[in-house]
């Protein structure tokens, strides 16, 4: 993904920044609800999208 020249990011402080140095300690992931909707949206789309095809063949 392109970001235009003016793009900063933002330090992670606070409570963010323990869940983030938690989550790499453990070797897992952050997330949210809204995110993991968007996921499985996708994830449905593309299985619907492949078997379509598999059935046309």
């Amino acid at each position: 993904m392109k970001y235009p020249f003016h793009t900063q990011s933002m330090p992670v402080v606070g409570c963010e920044a323990q869940k983030l140095i938690s989550a790499i300690e453990k070797d897992d992931y952050v997330t949210n609800d809204a995110a993991m909707a968007t996921v499985q949206r996708i994830a449905e789309r593309r299985k619907a999208r492949e078997l379509a095809d598999v059935t046309r063949r």
